[in-house]
């Protein structure tokens, strides 16, 4: 498959050179266009601020267009195929549903465009590039067919609200302390490999000893620690966002942000000597 600057991708036969499918069009420059794990589909990227998906062997559209707000620099499958994550100049990174065309996370934020995002050999991480000078690496929540029994218990408990059979919202009548204790109870004999388990004991888990997010190995105070070493307005702005409740950490972030402020503010050394 081809990718070209004329609006269009193509699919060509490996060994005869001939086009299988007719053009795959979008309306600006084509950027990217990869298939998919199975070979069945194809993904483009395109600078007409979006994506799209399509059948390999028929050239027909599959989903409406993943739509960002400037060009899109890259796309690709995740390594079930059932997820797609886009790359584009309006400094995001968007993860979606490979078969509806959905969103299924927000936005994946730089500072600048980002020009690469491609998805862990798992699909459980993906790593992002940018023009900010950074690349940062997301925890991806489980992609499965069917959510487990307790995480509407869990939903239940820590909103204190449920839908009742009109698909409206009432209170709940569940003893809400005693639901979650059973949840952790619960969670603890469950096997460690299932997403959805590692998910719950990491959200249920002791917020002082919690890592960042569920399948990484650094917790929250050390990954703090770790922004407040980056010394930048953005570094440590997330670094108090995460630190708030705990007074000695946010005294030390707001002198580190003043000493910042104090040396962008200060004028330029000069140097010079007497003539």
């Amino acid at each position: 498959v081809t990718a070209s600057d004329d609006s269009t991708a193509r699919v060509w036969d490996a060994q005869s050179g001939q086009a299988l499918t007719q053009p795959l069009k979008h309306n600006g420059a084509m950027s990217s266009a990869q298939f998919s794990p199975d070979g069945k589909r194809i993904v483009t990227a395109s600078r007409d601020s979006t994506a799209r998906v399509w059948d390999a062997q028929s050239g027909q559209p599959l989903t409406g267009p993943l739509k960002h707000d400037k060009p899109v620099l890259s796309a690709q499958f995740s390594p079930d195929g059932k997820r797609i994550v886009t790359a584009s100049s309006d400094s995001t990174a968007r993860v979606w549903d490979a078969q509806s065309g959905q969103p299924l996370t927000e936005p994946l934020k730089h500072a600048g465009g980002v020009h690469s995002a491609q998805f862990s050999r798992d699909g459980k991480q993906i790593v992002t590039a940018s023009y900010d000078r950074t690349a940062r690496v997301w925890d991806i929540a489980p992609c499965r067919s069917g959510c487990p029994g307790w995480l509407l218990q869990l939903s239940e408990a820590i909103s204190g609200q449920v839908l009742n059979n009109q698909g409206v919202l009432e209170e709940t009548k569940l003893n809400r302390a005693e639901s979650i204790k059973q949840i952790r109870e619960k969670l603890s004999h469950e096997s460690g490999d299932d997403d959805w388990v590692i998910w719950g004991r990491w959200f249920l888990a002791d917020p002082a000893m919690r890592t960042i997010s569920p399948f990484s190995k650094i917790t929250v105070p050390q990954y703090i620690e770790n922004r407040m070493k980056g010394n930048t307005a953005e570094s440590l702005a997330e670094a108090e966002q995460l630190a708030y409740g705990n007074a000695e950490l946010l005294e030390r972030i707001s002198k580190a942000q003043a000493a910042l402020a104090a040396t962008k503010g200060a004028p330029a050394a000069t140097s010079g000597g007497k003539d």
